[in-house]
């Protein structure tokens, strides 16, 4: 089955989770490096330390189609977004960004 990175709150984070990427502290050192199994101890001592989100892999149910509709979507969304601002450069590139950044979301 494919698998989905999603960023959940810690309050969503359950033991045996693996987490997708590095959990990083306030001061930018690694906490948890991702590819790490969330245990009952480890959210413990994320919640201590003020963390408010991880990012995780979870197993995605959704077909092929499914995803396909999700990206048209999510696509066809931002394109509304911007479809007054494509003559500024800096706008289009600013929507390259978003799309990337969404697109990131869904996979």
């Amino acid at each position: 089955m494919k698998m989905r990175r999603l960023t959940l709150p810690l309050a969503e984070a359950r033991p045996g989770m693996r987490l997708a990427a590095d959990v990083r502290g306030s001061g930018g050192t690694v906490l948890f490096a991702g590819g790490t199994e969330l245990a009952e101890a480890g959210l413990a001592s994320l919640r201590r330390r003020g963390i408010e989100s991880v990012t995780v892999e979870v197993a995605d149910p959704r077909s092929e189609e499914e995803r396909a509709r999700e990206l048209a979507a999510m696509e066809a969304g931002v394109a509304h977004l911007f479809h007054r601002h494509l003559a500024n450069p800096d706008l289009r590139e600013l929507m390259q960004v978003v799309l990337e950044y969404r697109r990131r979301g869904l996979a």
